[in-house]
C-alpha cells in the first residue's frame, strides 16, 4: 500500500477513535466535555494545525530517516494508541483544547494528504528544500 493511504487510513482511524470516545464518554460517562464551545476556539485549532505542520517540517528535514522509524508497524500502531489515549485522557481531564488540538492537527493532516495525492508532491517540502 502506498504511504500516503496507509498514513490517512492511520489518521482516519485516530481521528474516528477520538470522536467516537467523545460521544461515548458525553453520553456514557456524562462527562461535560463543552466541545462545541472548544473545537471553534482558534488558538486549540491554530496549536494542532502548526503542531502538524511543524512535525511535519521535521519528518521533511530527514525523510530517510523518517521513513525508517515510520515504516515500522510498531511505531505506526504505537502512534495511533498514543494520540487516543492522550485525546481520552484531555477529555476525562475536561481538558478540551488538548483534545481541540489533535482533531485539528489530524484534520490538516488529512488536508495535506489530499494536496499531496493531488499534487503529487508534498506542498511543506519547498520550506525544507530552501534551506
Amino acid at each position: 500500500m502506498d504511504s500516503k493511504y496507509r498514513d490517512g487510513i492511520l489518521a482516519v482511524i485516530a481521528s474516528g477513535a477520538l470522536i467516537g470516545a467523545a460521544l461515548i464518554l458525553k453520553t456514557e460517562s456524562g462527562v461535560n466535555t463543552e466541545l462545541t464551545a472548544t473545537i471553534f476556539t482558534i488558538w486549540p485549532a491554530m496549536i494542532g494545525i502548526f503542531g502538524m505542520i511543524a512535525i511535519e517540517l521535521i519528518c521533511l528535514y530527514n525523510p530517510n530517516r523518517t521513513q525508517a522509524i515510520w515504516s515500522r508497524r510498531s511505531i505506526q500502531f504505537s502512534s495511533v494508541i498514543l494520540v487516543i489515549i492522550t485525546g481520552g485522557f484531555a477529555l476525562v481531564s475536561d481538558i478540551q483544547w488538548i483534545f481541540t488540538a489533535l482533531v485539528w492537527g489530524l484534520t490538516a493532516y488529512l488536508i495535506l494528504l489530499i494536496i499531496v495525492i493531488v499534487l503529487g508532491t508534498n506542498p511543506l517540502l519547498r520550506l525544507v528544500s530552501s534551506r
